[in-house]
């Protein structure tokens, strides 16, 4: 019986995940006609269609265009514009609460897609949301990572390695810019992020921002790594991080 029941696991179907392929210039359909809400990244089972952005002459699109239409006047629905460098790990960029269209951008993303996060009320509700491309983030503009004692960085992306204690400078925030900084291999030293006038930097911890023109420190170990995005022009995001950060 328990031999039976491990095959029957073993042979059960997978749910496939969803990923399309969308150039610049192109317009695809990430949920169509959904019915019901969900928290499912875009590609999963349960989620919506994510899509791989297609490069053109080294160029990947880096404006977004997204809209989100509805049927059966719903009471509340909330949409959320995904963005993802790998496929696998995502990011809200956006969030519609209505039927409207916005546009994001310039930020640099490789896969995108939609989650209607809540959708309730009215008459049989659905959702649809539609996400155009335009413009190139040339790859001129992503700078492989250096190793040095300090640096300014560009946007809207760049990384950048640490191969000794050093002083990593961003520019004025703007909304999707994104920067990665860590230590470079088998190098434990400490990385910071320097104080910049105006600008407030997000804590680790997610529960507030440093006073505005206070840097961000590591703890000085050989994996730590820290990225930050633009939230608007005075505050830094920290989406991921590894190590100790005050």
């Amino acid at each position: 019986m328990i031999k039976k029941l491990l095959l029957l696991l073993l042979c059960a179907p997978v749910a496939a995940q969803t990923v399309s392929t969308l150039a610049s210039g192109g317009i695809g359909v990430s949920c169509s006609a959904v019915a019901a809400s969900t928290s499912a990244n875009p590609g999963t089972a349960a989620g919506c269609t994510a899509f791989a952005l297609l490069t053109s002459g080294g160029n990947l699109p880096s404006v977004y265009t997204w809209q989100v239409t509805t049927t059966g006047s719903p009471g509340s629905v909330t949409v959320n514009l995904m963005g993802s460098l790998d496929g696998a790990t995502w990011i809200q960029l956006d969030t519609a609460s209505s039927a409207t269209t916005r546009t994001v951008g310039p930020v640099g993303y490789r896969f995108l897609g939609c989650v209607p996060a809540t959708l309730s009320g009215g008459s049989s509700p659905t959702v649809t949301c539609q996400i155009s491309l335009s413009g190139g983030l040339s790859a001129t503009y992503i700078a492989f990572p250096a190793s040095a004692a300090s640096a300014t960085l560009a946007g809207p992306y760049q990384l950048f390695t640490c191969s000794t204690t050093c002083t990593v400078t961003p520019p004025t925030p703007v909304a999707g810019y994104q920067f990665c900084i860590r230590n470079d291999d088998n190098v434990a030293t400490v990385i910071t992020l320097a104080a910049l006038p105006g600008i407030q930097y997000e804590v680790t911890a997610r529960t507030s921002y440093k006073s505005a023109n206070t840097s961000i420190v590591s703890g000085g170990t050989a994996t730590d790594q820290i990225c930050i995005v633009g939230k608007d022009s005075t505050h830094y995001q920290v989406w991921s991080f590894t190590g100790t950060w005050t």
